[in-house]
């Protein structure tokens, strides 16, 4: 006799969703492997992606050219977690974020400190634009930019819109290996990036 599996339940899934102090008491009592190559979003642990050359190169590339031409009271953190929520923590690839550096001491940088992040996507690509790209949003990061390196491109979001699974960014710009990127800090323009100088 068959069984017809439209009249079959399954008990659903309830996954267990971690927040940021039960993180860092797992960091604290070394639950986590020895690297710690893990970020939180959303309550759930993302193993990070392992870094090839030309993502590595890219990141150098950025953090340099950026800044280049930062006033001083910004700063620079190159693969530094951010604080975006209860249950979000992640470690974008760059953060310009208010100075200086000793500010963070004893506390990850909120979306009030940040003027932009900046993820480096080859095979994060889906994650960047995604759930990332959401949770920015929607926690009012002012300007985000993808450096897409198999496209060659820079995508550039602003105007963070909404909350939730609504947030989006509500304007958005793809530099193409010819263009220069403006660098822009709270309104403020720093200046331009070559997107030639950034790629591999």
């Amino acid at each position: 006799m068959a069984i017809d599996s439209r009249t079959t339940t399954e008990p659903r899934t309830r996954l267990y969703r971690l927040d940021v102090d039960q993180l860092f008491r797992m960091l604290d009592a070394g639950v986590l492997p020895d690297d710690n190559n893990v970020e939180l979003l959303g309550g759930l642990l993302a193993r990070k992606t392992t870094k090839n050359p030309p993502h590595s190169f890219t990141i150098i590339q950025v953090c340099k050219l950026i800044r280049a031409i930062l006033p001083a009271h910004w700063t620079v953190r190159e693969e530094k977690s951010v604080f975006l929520g209860r249950c979000w923590r992640p470690e974008p690839d760059l953060s310009v974020v208010l100075g200086p550096e000793d500010r963070y001491r004893e506390i990850d940088p909120t979306a009030a400190d940040i003027a932009l992040l900046v993820e480096v996507a080859d095979t994060s690509y889906t994650v960047d634009r995604g759930a990332k790209w959401r949770r920015y949003a929607a926690s009012g990061v002012p300007v985000y930019w993808i450096i897409y390196l198999a496209a060659r491109t820079v995508e550039v979001y602003a105007q963070p819109i909404g909350q939730g699974k609504s947030a989006r960014y509500g304007e958005s710009h793809v530099y193409a290996l010819d263009h220069a990127v403006p660098v822009l800090l709270r309104d403020h323009l720093a200046g331009a990036i070559a997107v030639k100088d950034i790629l591999p």
